[in-house]
């Protein structure tokens, strides 16, 4: 009975302690009649996207996100999969913004250390978090409209190289996040692109992501949820 009576006492105990907590958030005005909540800490504003930041990428159409799986493509190049993942929370949606591949040093494909902010032209390879594969276009044909591919691959070539193109034109601004953003693909000059044909088994529900001729309302995306490396400016103060 005792021990009853204890855990009675430890449970009114935990009410009084979050009351307090709640209490404690709330600001008296002038007026003993109006209360207000005490607002939480803001997001900062004006957050740069750099590379070396992990980050998901949001259709702005459809409000899905990028995203990839250890599902491989039955037609095709037979690659691994991209998909338009209707949901924030996957860890599969995750990219790192990397430097773009160039083995032969050419010299209009600038090295992108970390902190360096995206900005229009930029050429970028995003690799897929889980499985280190890379974003990838090339000339096979989607599975389900029939445009052109896009996979996430394994090794390492040119067809992993996307160049970043601002979607309010200014070729002096620097990418933000919650931004838009189109990814044009270096060797065939398509843009990623996503729209409302869904797959079924074995990734139901999830968008068919391709490549198209022509920028429209469908090849805009945007930086959302993720981890943003600082500015290498940031990081010299």
């Amino acid at each position: 009975m005792q021990n009853k009576q204890l855990l009675v006492l430890f449970g009114l105990l935990l009410i009084v302690a979050s009351l307090c907590l709640v209490i404690d958030r709330v600001k008296a005005s002038n007026d003993d009649d109006d209360i207000t909540l005490q607002e939480e800490t803001p997001e900062p504003k004006n957050i740069k996207v750099t590379c070396g930041s992990i980050i998901k990428l949001r259709h702005k159409g459809m409000a899905c996100r990028l995203h990839s799986h250890a599902v491989k493509y039955g037609s095709g190049s037979g690659q691994q999969s991209i998909t338009c993942y209707p949901g924030e929370g996957d860890e599969n949606s995750y990219w790192v913004i990397k430097s773009a591949y160039n083995p032969s040093g050419k010299s209009d494909l600038k090295e992108c250390p970390q902190g360096t902010v995206l900005k229009q032209g930029t050429v970028i390879r995003l690799e897929h978090a889980q499985t280190s594969a890379r974003l990838h276009s090339h000339l096979h044909i989607s599975p389900l409209s029939r445009q052109q591919e896009v996979s996430c691959y394994e090794g390492q070539d040119t067809g992993d190289n996307w160049i970043v193109e601002l979607v309010s034109g200014n070729s002096s601004s620097e990418l933000e996040k919650g931004e838009g953003i189109r990814f044009k693909h270096v060797d065939t000059g398509k843009y990623l692109h996503s729209h409302n044909m869904q797959y079924g088994h074995p990734i139901p529900g999830q968008f068919e992501v391709t490549s198209v001729a022509s920028s429209n309302s469908n090849t805009v995306w945007v930086p959302e949820e993720g981890v943003y490396y600082p500015t290498l400016k940031e990081l010299e103060h």
